[in-house]
């Protein structure tokens, strides 16, 4: 009878998990990823910031994954003319063809170049620009965003810093063969203050809505139109600067009806939050929400569109007081929160993006301490963490159920002006391609049966209504109830040796109690009767 138990709870587990889970490092001197995507046909991409100090330098580890996780090629992409290459954002076409940006950090006195580069679906490079504005006073620029056109044309946008520490925002059209359409340069209509871009997505009349914030307290952020030639169309602004808090625009994203804005606030003197506005097709507010970690700071750095809702990555500060734990929550469409987990060691991690796997799960990315993530003893330098979960964020590794609220906060609109002219400055960026590429499994689960051989004591099982769980070894525990429809329908954290959980709220069934802790998993068939 225990071995046919045993036999269906594996069943049961194998089913929730259908698809692979896991949590790894790319092994550099010190790296850590900025970007992860997915193609039309299942298939993974990260981009990290990498760093090997034995002759190997700065650059962009650029990998292809297939849809469970298993590398198909790598690139190390670095300059022979410059210090170091910078990634900030990637996007994949409906050809496979990866698309990067980021910033070139130029040796010497040299002003720093935005980037813009294209690798064909075998990982080759195709074609590579840099960017420095031919202004006088020209300081510096970073390429930060991109969004592809419905034509396959890539919009790339980001900022330039002048000598008087003035930043404007620059946007491009590029054909997807490395021809420069035209430049724009975004200003505010404030002299010598600071314009940040939050991101550009294509409006449904084929025009280009930008999203940004000029920094200025008698400001606010906003969203401009312009048409597929780059001419100004309208703006609005919000009145964001009102919250007192230096606060960043995150990710716009087109919804059925209008936009979703999404900002984090950061270096705040209060709880850092999220702050989602919802805005109709011309930019006016329909509603707004914040997000926030209860008693704990942190941040969301990585917003995604799924089916029925987005997933939001970022770090939350540890229970433990040491380090942070990377994040990641999903909501619905109405912003409500669905689930929420973190994930780490003692160490410090966090995710800066996710993305929907083909299996119903998330692939997220950010950066981990390895020795802490491995071996549990902490440690820098830091290295790319890629996180695997199923549908319910779980991976049976380093993880425990993360606190996120929402509620409901009031914003306005007014129209706005933001000035729009041509500028100039795009040149050929010569890269490197190179492979240099190792991976390691990290926060190893301890599988059912290992697990099961220091078995916790559940007792009475079945049960009515309540349920004693003892043998925790006064260790921290995260345990999920899961349903057979593999829903989380009961979470709670202990510390202790003992638990006592209230089960009247669940129907009569057979459950899986999923327990986790810093390197261990534990998994227990659970029986409610009435």
């Amino acid at each position: 009878m225990r071995y046919i138990a045993t036999t269906l709870l594996l069943l049961f587990l194998s089913i929730c998990h259908g698809q692979e889970t896991f949590q790894r490092v790319i092994d550099a001197d010190y790296a850590t990823i900025g970007n992860v995507e997915r193609d039309a046909s299942g298939n993974l991409y990260s981009s990290s910031l990498s760093f090997y100090a034995q002759g190997v330098g700065s650059g962009i580890q650029m990998v292809k994954y297939d849809a469970s996780g298993t590398p198909l090629w790598n690139r190390f992409l670095s300059s022979p003319t410059d210090f170091g290459v910078f990634t900030d954002h990637m996007v994949v076409n409906s050809t496979n063809e990866v698309i990067v940006t980021g910033t070139v950090n130029a040796t010497g006195s040299n002003p720093d170049s935005a980037y813009v580069a294209k690798l064909n679906s075998n990982g080759d490079l195709a074609w590579a620009l840099r960017f420095g504005a031919d202004l006088a006073g020209f300081d510096g620029a970073e390429g930060f965003r991109l969004t592809l056109a419905s034509n396959g044309d890539v919009l790339v946008g980001g900022i330039f810093t002048f000598a008087n520490t003035q930043q404007d925002i620059f946007l491009a059209r590029i054909t997807t063969t490395g021809t420069v359409l035209w430049t724009k340069r975004i200003v505010a209509p404030v002299a010598s203050t600071t314009n940040r871009l939050g991101g550009m997505v294509e409006a449904a009349d084929g025009g280009i809505i930008v999203f940004g914030l000029t920094t200025l307290n008698t400001e606010g952020s906003w969203l401009l139109k312009l048409d597929t030639d780059g001419a100004y169309q309208w703006c609005r602004k919000y009145n964001t600067n009102t919250l007192q808090a230096l606060i960043r625009p995150l990710a716009a994203v087109p919804t059925a009806s209008g936009y979703d804005l999404f900002y984090n606030t950061f270096f705040s003197s209060s709880n850092e939050k999220l702050y989602r506005i919802s805005t109709t097709a011309t930019g006016t507010v329909v509603g707004s929400l914040t997000y926030d970690y209860g008693a704990y700071t942190g941040q969301v750095i990585g917003v995604t569109p799924i089916t029925g809702g987005y997933a939001m990555a970022g770090i939350v500060d540890s229970e433990t007081g040491t380090g942070g734990d990377a994040v990641l929550f999903t909501t619905n469409a109405a912003g409500a929160v669905q689930w929420a987990m973190q994930y780490g060691s003692n160490g410090g991690e966090s995710f800066r993006s996710v993305v929907p796997t083909s299996g119903g799960g998330y692939l997220a990315g950010g950066f981990g301490e390895r020795d802490s993530l491995v071996e549990f003893r902490g440690g820098i330098p830091t290295q790319s963490y890629l996180v695997m979960t199923d549908g319910n964020g779980l991976t049976g590794r380093c993880e425990r159920v993360a606190n996120v609220n929402s509620s409901a906060i009031t914003f306005t609109d007014a129209p706005y002006l933001q000035v729009v002219s041509d500028v100039a400055g795009w040149s050929i960026q010569p890269l490197v391609s190179g492979s240099t590429f190792s991976m390691e499994e990290v926060c190893t689960a301890v599988g059912v049966e290992a697990r099961n051989a220091v078995r916790f004591s559940l007792f009475p099982n079945p049960t009515q209504d309540r349920i004693t769980i003892t043998g925790l070894d006064n260790a921290a525990w995260q345990h999920q109830v899961v349903d057979a429809s593999c829903r989380v329908v009961l979470a709670h954290a202990s510390s202790g040796d003992r638990l006592e959980l209230d089960l009247r709220t669940l129907s009569p069934g057979v459950y899986v109690l999923h327990s986790t802790s810093a390197g261990a998993r534990a998994v227990h068939r659970l029986v409610v009767e009435r």
